[in-house]
């Protein structure tokens, strides 16, 4: 596995986003399976020859770091298991000074932890089943992020969208770190940053149980990660509307330093943003336009003045920023109103840190061949304090209510996940293995009937899923269920996706066979289960497959699920289910062409609402030439049309032509002589617009796709 951490002491390479301050980092990336790494050591025994030692062997940490480990201790390596045990000012920044010796032994030993999971999944295989390289149960992979995304979804289709976003973020200044700082004179917060860890940690214990119990934003539930937190407040009964409510809740205003001085020294050295502008160009939010070159602020400060907070067309908040003259100084610059960052009062008094509050909006509806590691760990910039976090085992994600996955499958088809190691005959006959919840809700109702008045996606408000044992037992406490939403199928499923819709309303049911039964009459397949009992015609199926997925998908993918059931799914009246589903796939059209056409307010009209979703629709028929003409559907608006033309001629024009060149120059520098003349040739033929016919043979291996 090739994976090297680049160390990083400077702000210079602006390319990974560094932090400003001088702690040290790490920008892992992918150097593929061959490459040789600069972490690796190679060692020569007495008489023998050099062999090389693997990042992840225990002497591995005492070479690496001779001053920290100076009688060849042990380091981290895959058997290392945990046990209970009781228990700078002046110096020069181009010199390793043994705190950053510390912080680089740290973020090394975090990457060898996490090179192990890596390479456990990258080079063995099984000969069956589907692999899976980085499973949802690797924290922080995009099955782990894409798990709990859908889990926040689901919490929103219970309770409502969020209706405030806090940023919390930690502050190494604060005074526990300070105290513990004062008994090492020399020290600074970035040389420690298993104390950030440690006491970030509790300040977010701290912070989510006042946010629950002192209420500061009506009833709520908190869903937060770190390593700064990130915490969606859902309100309860409660929405907020007019700008009197936001205004309640959140201020983008300095205080007055007379009448209120603790919050005025809290907000102007916590809460203001910058310096930025065209005196500081080299602040990390200063952008360089492509068209003018001209800098800017990413984040779009300083924000214009308002006399009071309103929502505009596409539900975005404007806080109220009045033209006060109070400002405060930071560094060579005075800041006023426009630079303040939303917050919240009562929690930058409470916390003496960066928390930024912000209202999301008055009122929104919303194979084994893919290179996932080298997608996850590209450009990824690790520093101390993250590296402790992790190595602490410290959660990056929690939520309340509790979310369970309800698992949909044909019998005996469940999703049976297994190691690489594992022997066939064992894992089939293991029954545990086979256990899933759709399962085990038949065979509770199969021998107990206090759940039979249930159907399978309501059975969770009365009973609760153990997952350590693989079965369904009675809610003790049934004033707080958790959320259970069905495993999504797609209409191109087949018979599943009939077996999903009919979960969501039999009742009782105690086997597969009974699943299939209507009024005594045992069908065939699910469909014809579904058409007896009335859940298919019009089309039905087809709105519910839009609706359900119109809860998680984004207007993109929901215009490409309309697409694949126009073409691959049997539809009666396909002018009927557009009029139905048009309006779920345009939510983001005004804000996109907004931006693609650079104007900051827009309108768009019901009807041309609609022929832009048609024309987003007709590019997606057009790659399998269809037309929405083919389906019955509106006539595309003229001007659309030709706008379509002009969009596929710009992308066939849209070549980077200074990022080919580059690669066209080294790649032509690893052509060998008989593939350098094969391109010279073909270069001059086009350059003299000359025609010729070339046929070039070759073994396999020997770089013919190459050229």
């Amino acid at each position: 596995m090739g994976t090297t951490p680049m160390l990083y002491s400077v702000v210079g390479t602006r390319q990974y986003e560094l932090p400003t301050s001088d702690a040290i980092g790490a920008v892992v990336f992918y150097s593929g399976d061959s490459t040789r790494t600069d972490y690796d050591m190679i060692i020569e025994y007495k008489g023998g020859t050099p062999r090389r030692v693997n990042k992840l062997h225990p002497s591995y940490m005492s070479l690496q770091f001779l001053l920290l480990f100076m009688y060849g201790q042990s380091g981290y390596h895959p058997e290392l298991r945990l046990r209970n045990v009781r228990g700078g000012g002046g110096r020069r920044k181009d010199k390793m000074t043994m705190n950053m010796l510390f912080q680089q032994y740290v973020i090394t030993a975090y990457c060898s932890i996490e090179l192990n999971g890596w390479i456990t999944g990258d080079h063995y295989g099984a000969d069956v089943g589907s692999r899976t390289i980085l499973p949802a149960s690797f924290t922080g992979g995009p099955r782990y992020m894409y798990s709990h995304y859908l889990d926040a979804l689901a919490i929103c289709h219970v309770h409502g969208n969020p209706k405030f976003f806090i940023k919390f973020t930690c502050k190494a200044k604060w005074p526990k770190i300070r105290r513990y700082l004062r008994n090492f004179p020399g020290l600074t917060s970035t040389d420690r940053g298993d104390i950030i860890a440690r006491i970030f940690n509790m300040k977010v214990k701290q912070f989510v149980s006042v946010l629950k119990r002192e209420e500061l934003f009506d009833p709520s539930t908190a869903d937060y990660r770190s390593f700064y937190v990130c915490i969606s407040v859902y309100g309860k009964g409660h929405k907020v509307g007019p700008y009197h409510d936001v205004d309640r809740f959140i201020s983008a205003e300095l205080p007055d330093p007379d009448r209120d001085p603790d919050c005025f020294k809290v907000v102007s050295d916590m809460m203001m943003h910058g310096p930025c502008g065209l005196l500081i160009k080299k602040a990390p939010c200063m952008e360089e336009s492509k068209t003018t070159q001209e800098f800017f602020c990413s984040k779009k400060f300083p924000k214009p003045f308002n006399e009071q907070t309103y929502f505009d067309n596409d539900g975005y908040v404007h806080y109220r920023r009045r033209n006060l003259g109070i400002s405060a100084d930071k560094k060579i610059c005075r800041l006023d109103n426009g630079y303040v960052v939303p917050y919240n009062r009562a929690l930058c008094l409470r916390f003496h840190a960066h928390i930024n509050v912000e209202c999301t909006s008055a009122d929104i509806v919303q194979n084994p061949n893919v290179k996932e590691i080298k997608n996850f760990v590209n450009a990824w910039f690790i520093c101390a304090p993250e590296a402790f976090w992790r190595i602490f085992n410290f959660p990056i994600h929690s939520r309340e209510p509790a979310v369970q996955i309800l698992a949909v499958h044909l019998k005996d088809m469940q999703l049976v996940k297994f190691h690489s190691n594992q022997r066939l005959k064992s894992i089939v006959n293991n029954p545990v293995s086979k256990k899933t919840t759709l399962t085990e809700w038949l065979f509770y109702n199969r021998n107990s009937s206090d759940g039979r008045h249930l159907t399978y996606l309501d059975f969770p408000l009365e009973f609760v899923w153990d997952d350590d044992h693989k079965r369904w037992k009675r809610r003790c406490n049934l004033n707080k269920p958790s959320i259970d939403p069905l495993t999504y199928m797609h209409p191109a499923f087949g018979e599943v996706f009939y077996l999903w819709m009919l979960l969501c309303h039999q009742k009782g049911s105690t086997s597969f066979e009974d699943l299939m039964t209507v009024n005594n009459n045992v069908h065939s397949t699910y469909r014809e289960v579904c058409l007896a009992m009335g859940l298919l015609g019009d089309d039905k199926e087809w709105f519910t497959a839009m609706e359900e997925a119109a809860a998680t998908a984004t207007s993109a993918q929901l215009c490409s699920l309309f697409s694949h059931i126009l073409q691959f799914c049997d539809v009666a009246d396909p002018l009927k289910l557009w009029k139905q589903c048009w309006k779920l796939m345009s939510d983001d059209i005004p804000i996109r062409y907004k931006s693609s056409l650079r104007i900051s307010r827009i309108y768009v009209n019901s009807e041309e609402l609609e022929g832009y979703v048609l024309y987003e629709l007709q590019i997606l028929l057009s790659q399998y030439s269809k037309s929405v003409s083919d389906f019955g559907l509106p006539r595309i608006p003229q001007h659309l049309l030709d706008d379509l033309q002009n969009r596929l001629i710009m992308e066939e024009k849209n070549y980077d032509r200074e990022t080919l060149l580059a690669e066209k120059i080294i790649l032509e520098s690893k052509l060998n002589n008989k593939q350098l003349m094969i391109y010279n040739l073909v270069i001059s033929s086009n350059s003299s617009r000359k025609q010729e016919l070339i046929f070039v043979y070759g073994h396999g291996g020997t770089g013919e796709t190459f050229l």
